[in-house]
């Protein structure tokens, strides 16, 4: 059984800066993190990425912070 850490309200504002996400979680994310910050299952972050909700970084393996922080906006 896994646990993950509860999100904090400042997680979930649409108005969080984009330089804020940047400085909390730095470029890029795994995919896990990227679907925590997001609210969503990791696999959903495959499907945003897919359809290109969101970004992957240069080398596929994380997630655009700068990306994330621009789909919740």
């Amino acid at each position: 059984l896994h646990s993950f850490p509860t999100r904090r309200s400042s997680d979930l504002e649409g108005t969080q800066s984009e330089e804020s996400l940047v400085l909390r979680y730095g470029e890029s994310v795994d995919k896990t993190t990227a679907g925590y910050i997001l609210g969503v299952t990791r696999s959903t972050v495959y499907a945003m990425i897919a359809d290109g909700r969101v970004q992957a970084s240069s080398d596929g393996k994380r997630v655009s912070v700068r990306s994330i922080a621009r789909y919740l906006q």
